[in-house]
């Protein structure tokens, strides 16, 4: 039987690791100075301040969450595309603009990376421009080459 440990990405994008990634981080730095106070190694105020800095750079994790569950929804049904339950036809579709983020470290997990990345495309149709945003670089991936192969046509 193969060893298939070269077969596994080096990455993850699971939106619920991500999610269990940035609580669990947030909750173990702040359980060690709660620890430490309970250890009467620091006093209430050092605590405190070093809960509330956390708390403070763990705010744009916590906006990652927030972006994740308002992401936006897509489906690619035979000759139509989902996006948010509005129907736009493949046919409609005359050019794509895409604005990759660069793609975040949430941290690391038996030599894997936790990451999310987000990308804006902008369809630009018969009807106007439709713009929606896609959580993962594997998405963003796909939905890329599908755009530039049906435009090819």
């Amino acid at each position: 039987m193969q060893n298939n440990k070269y077969l596994q990405p080096q990455k993850d994008e699971r939106p619920v690791m991500i999610i269990a990634g940035i609580w669990t981080l947030y909750i173990v730095l702040t359980a060690f100075f709660i620890y430490l106070f309970f250890l009467h190694r620091i006093n209430l105020f050092v605590m405190l301040i070093s809960v509330l800095i956390i708390t403070v750079l763990h705010i744009p994790r916590f906006l990652i969450i927030k972006k994740m569950k308002m992401s936006d929804k897509i489906k690619i049904i035979d000759d139509e595309i989902f996006i948010n339950e509005r129907v736009l036809r493949l046919s409609d579709i005359c050019d794509f603009a895409l604005k990759e983020k660069k793609p975040n470290v949430i941290f690391f997990l038996n030599n894997r990376m936790i990451i999310y990345q987000e990308a804006h495309f902008i369809l630009k149709t018969t009807g106007g421009d439709v713009c929606f945003d896609v959580v993962g670089s594997e998405k963003t991936a796909l939905l890329k080459e599908f755009f530039e192969k049906l435009l090819s046509k």
